[in-house]
């Protein structure tokens, strides 16, 4: 089964960041279903510069600061993908990583998350991972 994926990266005055990681996940392959940034009403020309460098970047200007969750909620209502990447704007991914990101899915019907490792800049492990702890989806 190939599972198509919208990729939803949501800003807030990120002029300085959006750039690399949009730069990022142009690049990947496989390529995503979508790729949408949600502007929370960012004062500092992060839409100009998304508009005039990636044009085929999905843009949704929000219009008021929603908070990253608002953001995210937005993104998921505008796409009919069959799932669903969320991103923040300083990440930077190798072309390989929706690929690996989405084989879990590919191989078990029955999962319904997924995470990455998280590394730092110099590429120490920052984060990798948890359980989610049932009934209460603690992690």
């Amino acid at each position: 089964m190939i599972l198509d994926a919208a990729v939803i990266v949501v800003t807030y005055n990120h002029a300085a960041h959006i750039g690399p990681c949009l730069e990022s996940l142009t690049a990947l392959e496989p390529a995503p279903a979508e790729l949408i940034v949600i502007d929370n009403g960012s004062r500092d020309g992060t839409p100009a510069l998304i508009r005039r460098d990636f044009p085929e970047v999905r843009l949704i200007e929000a219009g008021a600061n929603l908070g990253f969750a608002g953001g995210c909620n937005l993104g998921a209502r505008a796409t009919n993908a069959d799932l669903i990447v969320l991103a923040n704007p300083d990440l930077i991914v190798p072309p390989e990583w929706l690929g690996l990101l989405l084989k879990p899915f590919e191989r078990d019907e029955g999962i319904a998350i997924v995470g990455g490792k998280l590394r730092y800049p110099d590429g120490r492990i920052q984060h990798a991972g948890g359980a989610v702890l049932l009934p209460l989806g603690l992690s």
